[in-house]
């Protein structure tokens, strides 16, 4: 087998290799995962975002495609770490095909002087102290560094549990405006709302994961927007404001084919928390998403299990645990 970067301008080599990614996500019997389409895969390489680099390599048996791996890393922060992700088709696995692709990834980004390598696999909770993503990864060097838990919430929420925490968030939230927004943000809060992006690795729990502030600028969220028009996604994001900026946000992901919206981040600015804000965003953007996405059926979401603040909200609002997902850590 030999294993090589795949040219991602290649219509038949990409498919090939999304076909792959795929399938090891969603048809092996963990539902709970979600997976890009061709075209969101096809654009997030084609035209990657500044300050990012994602580089696809492929694992071949003669001329056949049999594994696929992406590493990604960023450009301009935390420039000791890679994230790489490998895979293999469920029919494929258990011939060394997994492990020597991981090792090629970890070779390449170790080339591009990356010292700290991550990566991660879900499974079910019954599997939390014996699962084959732990003896896999610990076969090949990679240590459990943190764990997160996947959580599902079924839709619609009931307007009284909405309005329920809607006025007990009143109660602590004087002078804050929460303002939903679908796709784009104005140029007046995409500062303040970068600043709070770029926080959230130094916020949220990571285990024995250390992390320097990121550096998502205002460039790179217009580019990640018109990329996320082309392919038909939608992002709704409420924000709370005060004094004109934004000190808390709240995102959603809508994949243009399916029933299931993604919960991305959610954070409050340090210095404003103690008002429910983390609620008031999150409930901002499930009103939302329930009034213009009716045929929705659930929300996924993904949290650290020690993030204790976040998980309350969740669960208040009815997510329910589903799985668990270790972030492996192999230092080079």
């Amino acid at each position: 087998m030999q294993t090589r970067a795949i040219d991602v301008h290649d219509d038949a080599q990409l498919r090939r290799f999304h076909e792959i990614g795929w399938r090891a996500e969603m048809e092996d019997g963990r539902p709970w995962n979600t997976f890009q389409s061709f075209e969101e895969m096809a654009v997030a390489l084609r035209e990657p975002s500044p300050g990012q680099r994602s580089d696809a390599l492929g694992i071949f048996d003669g001329d056949r495609m049999v594994g696929g791996g992406l590493a990604w890393l960023s450009l301009d922060d935390n420039l000791d770490k890679a994230f790489v992700f490998p895979a293999v088709e469920p029919d494929l696995r258990g011939r060394g095909v997994g492990g020597a692709l991981l090792e090629a990834l970890v070779e390449h980004v170790g080339g591009l002087g990356r010292t700290e390598v991550m990566s991660g696999a879900s499974y079910r909770f019954e599997e939390r102290e014996d699962s084959r993503a732990q003896r896999f990864a610990a076969a090949h060097g990679f240590a459990p560094a943190n764990l997160e838990v996947v959580r599902q919430l079924p839709l619609p929420v009931p307007d009284p549990l909405l309005d329920e925490i809607d006025a007990e968030v009143a109660a602590h939230a004087a002078g804050y405006e929460v303002r939903t927004f679908v796709d784009d943000l104005p140029d007046e809060l995409l500062e303040s709302y970068c600043f709070l992006v770029n926080q959230l690795a130094l916020d949220a729990p990571t285990g024995e994961l250390e992390f320097e502030e990121e550096a998502f600028t205002p460039e790179a969220f217009r580019h990640e927007a018109a990329r996320d028009r082309k392919v038909g996604r939608t992002v709704l994001r409420s924000l709370a404001v005060r004094d004109g900026e934004a000190v808390a946000h709240s995102d959603l992901l809508v994949r243009p084919h399916g029933t299931r919206a993604v919960q991305w981040a959610t954070l409050v600015h340090r210095d404003h928390r103690g008002h429910r804000l983390g609620a008031a965003v999150k409930v901002a953007n499930l009103r939302r998403l329930q009034r213009e996405r009716p045929y929705l059926t659930e929300v996924v979401t993904q949290n650290a299990e020690v993030n204790a603040q976040m998980i309350g909200i969740n669960a208040r609002l009815g997510f329910e645990p589903v799985a668990l997902v270790p972030e492996f850590l192999r230092r080079l």
